[in-house]
Parts: C-alpha cells; sequence; structure tokens
C-alpha cells in the first residue's frame, strides 16, 4: 500500500509550512521525525488492516493544533482534521473520524489510552527514541515558553519533565513496545531516578552542541 499522492501534496504543501512557525521542539523536523517513526512502527506491525495514509495523515497533523495554542492543542488538531476541507477530498467521513480520534488522542499528559491502533502508533512516534534529542527538545520548549528562568531553573523544569514522564510513576507508556522504543525508555528512565546523572549527561550535550556561553 502506497502513501496517495493528493496526500503528500497536502502535507507539505498546506501542513509543513505551519509546522515552520513553531518552537524547535514541536517544528518540522520534530513532524517529520514522527511520520517517520510512525511509518516504522507501521511496517513493525506488518499487519494488512492497517491503512497506511491513515498513519500518515494522523502523524503528520498531530500537533497542527500548536497554530491555536500549545495547552490543548491535541483538541485543536482534532477539530482541524475535522473541518478540513482539503482532507474531505482525500478521506471518507470514516477515515476522517479515525484521523481526528488519533490525533486528539495522540498526547501522553492525557493519561488515556488511545482508542485505535493509528492513536497508539501517533503516541508512540511521538516520543522521541534519541536521549539528546529528547532532552534537547524539552531545554528549547523551556527556553522558549519560561524565558524568565535562569539556567539552572531552565534545567531544574527539563527535569521536572522527565521525572513526569519517565519516573517511577511516570506517565509514558509505549502502546506498541518495539525494541527500539524500549531501550530508550530505559534509558531515560534511568536518567529520571538519578539527578546527578541526569545534570551530567544534560550538560554535556549542552556544552557539545554549544549552547552555553554564545558559543
Amino acid at each position: 500500500m502506497k502513501i496517495k499522492k493528493e496526500l503528500i501534496k497536502f502535507i507539505e504543501t498546506k501542513i509543513f509550512p505551519i509546522y515552520n512557525t513553531f518552537d524547535k521542539g514541536h517544528d518540522l523536523n520534530h513532524v517529520t521525525a514522527v511520520i517517520e517513526r510512525s511509518l516504522e512502527l507501521y511496517k513493525f506491525l506488518n499487519d494488512d488492516s492497517i491503512d497506511i495514509n491513515l498513519v500518515y495523515a494522523s502523524a503528520a497533523l498531530h500537533d497542527i493544533g500548536i497554530a491555536v495554542e500549545r495547552k490543548n492543542h491535541s483538541l485543536h488538531s482534532r477539530d482541524f482534521v475535522i473541518n478540513s476541507k482539503e482532507l474531505k477530498k482525500i478521506f471518507i467521513e470514516d477515515e476522517i473520524n479515525i484521523i481526528a480520534q488519533a490525533v486528539e488522542d495522540h498526547s501522553t499528559s492525557r493519561g488515556i489510552e488511545p482508542r485505535s491502533i493509528y492513536g497508539k502508533i501517533v503516541c508512540d512516534a511521538d516520543k522521541d527514541d534519541d536521549l539528546e534529542v529528547s532532552l534537547l527538545r524539552a531545554y528549547e520548549y523551556t527556553k522558549k515558553y519560561y524565558p524568565e528562568f535562569n539556567e539552572e531553573e531552565c534545567l531544574e523544569n527539563v527535569y521536572k519533565q522527565l521525572s513526569f514522564k519517565f519516573g517511577e510513576q511516570g506517565k509514558v507508556k509505549f502502546w506498541i513496545n518495539s525494541d527500539k522504543q524500549e531501550k530508550f525508555k530505559e534509558q531515560m528512565h534511568e536518567l529520571a531516578i538519578n539527578k546527578d546523572l541526569y545534570f551530567k549527561t544534560i550538560n554535556e550535550i549542552l556544552e557539545r552542541k554549544k549552547y552555553y556561553k554564545g558559543k
């Protein structure tokens, strides 16, 4: 099964430019990574009943609601899908509803189990599977939305997010459980329960990426 050309054209010409206006944690690089991981999970599942077009659309549109506002972006993403005239030219109503449900369910912070395999795929794919990328996204997000924080406060906030997601009572759950994502989860959990290791790791990453002292 191949992704429809008209769907790819719509996403690349109409949707990707919107992501270019978002913060670095949710920009075009992020959404293309989520699409890539979603397609990897689609291949991993190897299930003919799963439609690759619904996987692609759900991944590509999962964060589009940030254009309205960040806090309830999953709901805004759902509304965007439901109201999109372009999508209605590509998908039937039932498929639109599946995509809308998937983008609504993708957010880990909502603490719910996605209602379809498409929601589970994009929910898993929305989680970085690279430790360095994940920490940098959290750092860049904090820098953008909490400009009043000094460097120490910024790093503490990143640790707070890390602990919330990967600590002993962590909210992060993988629904597909690919080997790659399970390994990543173990690495992040180790940092979440060892604050000294977290600070050592993130400072090494930031120094290497030249985030400090205007380098």
